[in-house]
Parts: structure tokens; sequence; C-alpha cells
């Protein structure tokens, strides 16, 4: 059954005239009696009685004509709805980031393109890096805001590593965070020797977090290990032991955005790496979703976004 012979049907059911029909179908009435004829096969009733000056519908066709407008417009309904998600305006998505890369612009990243994808369904996972990449891997996640360098991928069945892209999003230096009236707050900027004998406040090593990685490094290449007092697992937390007198730390530029009273913050003067998140995704799958969530947060970085903070 074909639903180029139903749209014949319908029509013709409506206009109870082959002629007609023929006309608005812009086909010729020959192939309007045809595809009649294979309809009815299909079906295996006869759903028109039809004579030189007269069409009407039988018993059977009278029940076959609704049943066959709700299949034509469900078929509409489904064209519609897979052409919306090969342009990534309706579907799902599954966005993963680490629970403590607090970026200020995420919020306004997944504000935004909720606001102009309001058909894809956003779900959130939050996780370590390495969950990141294996989700990436296996599916589970279609887009990931990942801390660089990336964690190798899993390895595919037959041995060969997941194609996962990806892409810098956004980069920034390292501040110190310090509590409000400490004795280096009256420098403008700070060395890392010069917090050499200060207590820290960090998160804990067992969950290896990139910016656990590059503090540690940078401070070993100092020549020093910062005497860790106080551990965390969120930024949060790390800046209200700051604030708190427990110690100093080292945070991404972008964390100043969070509300901490009783802490200031200055820059470091020692070359180390900024803190880099990356975009990843599976570059062997297809989900125009994806392409549009890069694309807002490509402009969000930018800030091109009227929803930006």
């Amino acid at each position: 059954m074909e639903l180029r012979h139903l749209r014949t049907f319908v029509r013709v059911a409506e206009e109870l005239h082959f002629g007609r029909a023929a006309e608005q179908l812009h086909i010729a009435q020959s192939a309007i009696s045809q595809h009649i004829r294979l309809l009815e096969a299909d079906v295996g009733v006869r759903l028109l009685d039809r004579s030189r000056h007269r069409v009407s519908l039988t018993e059977a066709g009278r029940v076959f004509l609704p049943e066959a407008q709700r299949t034509l417009a469900q078929a509409a309904a489904a064209t519609r709805a897979a052409r919306a998600a090969g342009t990534g305006a309706i579907g799902q998505l599954e966005f993963g980031f680490v629970d403590n890369a607090v970026w200020s612009r995420l919020s306004t990243v997944l504000r935004t393109f909720h606001g102009r994808y309001p058909g894809v369904a956003l779900r959130l996972h939050q996780t370590d890096r390495v969950a990141l990449i294996a989700g990436l891997a296996e599916g589970s996640l279609d887009v990931a805001l990942v801390p660089a360098p990336l964690p190798a991928a899993l390895p595919a069945p037959a041995g060969a590593a997941p194609a996962i892209a990806s892409e810098v999003l956004v980069a920034a230096p390292f501040l110190v965070a310090l509590p409000r009236g400490h004795r280096l707050s009256d420098h403008a900027r700070l060395s890392l020797a010069m917090l050499a004998d200060e207590p820290f406040v960090l998160f804990p090593p067992q969950l290896q977090t990139r910016l656990g990685e590059i503090v540690l490094s940078a401070c070993a290449d100092a020549g020093f290990a910062p005497r860790i007092v106080q551990e965390a697992r969120q930024v949060h937390t790390l800046l209200a032991l700051v604030a708190a007198g427990f110690g100093i730390t080292l945070v991404p530029e972008w964390v100043t955005a969070i509300q901490a009273a009783d802490v200031v913050y200055r820059p470091v003067t020692t070359v180390m790496p900024h803190y880099e998140l990356r975009i990843c995704f599976h570059a062997e799958r297809t989900n125009a979703a994806v392409e549009a969530f890069r694309q807002v947060a490509a402009a969000c970085v930018q800030g091109q976004m009227d929803g930006e903070d």
C-alpha cells in the first residue's frame, strides 16, 4: 500500500469526482483510476462505486476514509519530525561535564540552547573526565565539556580507539584566591614562589582533577610541594574554606564570577598552563543537535548571544 494511492483515494472521496481530483493532484485521470484499482487490490474490497455520471463511497470506503486521512496526517507528522531532527531542532542530547570545572558561562550556554532549541530534550550528566570520554565512546553521551588534556578513550572491540573529536571552547589563566586581608593581598600580582609557605586548600588527589594536576605540577616546577591543610570536592567549597581563612588556592579566572564573600584574587606572574575546556563529541556519529550545541556554546564564549551573563 502506497501513500500516493491513499492521497488519491482521499481526494476522490472528498470530491466524489475523478476529474476534479485529477486536477487538484495534477495527474491524469487515468492515473487516478489506476491508483484506486491498486489500492482496492491491496485492501481486498471495493472502496468506491463509480459509474459514468456518479461516484460514491461503499460502506467499506466510508470506514476506510477516516483511517486513510489519519495515516496521511501521521506520515506528514513523521516527515516533519524527521526533518526537524535532521536540523537539530528536535531530539535528545546527552551532555556531560566535570562537576568541578565551574565555568561561569555554562549556565548561559544551557539557557540559550534551551531557548533556541526547545524541542531538544537536554539531559545533563556530572562526572569525571575519564567517565565523560568513556560515555562518548560507548554512545551514552552525545557531547561533553572536558578539561584538557583528554584522557585516553576506551579501546574499541577491534582494538582501535573510537574517534572522539574535540575543539577548544575556552581557556583561562590561573589566579590566586586569598582570604580578604591576607598579607599577600597587598601585592597586585603574585609568583608561585611567594606561595611556598602558605597553607593550601585543594581537591582530593583521588579525584584526579585536571585543575589539581596543574596546580601540583606548577608548584613542583616552582620548587615546592603545597602544604594541603583542607580538601574539598567542589570549587564552591574551596572558596568557602579560603574565605574562612583555612588557606589559599589557585583557580581559573572565570571562577571570579562566583559570588564568594571575603575572597580576593590576584594574577599569577609565574608561567603555568591555562585551564582549558574542550567540547568533545564522537566524530563518527550523526546527531544534528550536537552541531547546534557546539555553535551555541562557541557563540556564547564570543559574547554573541543575547543570553550572555
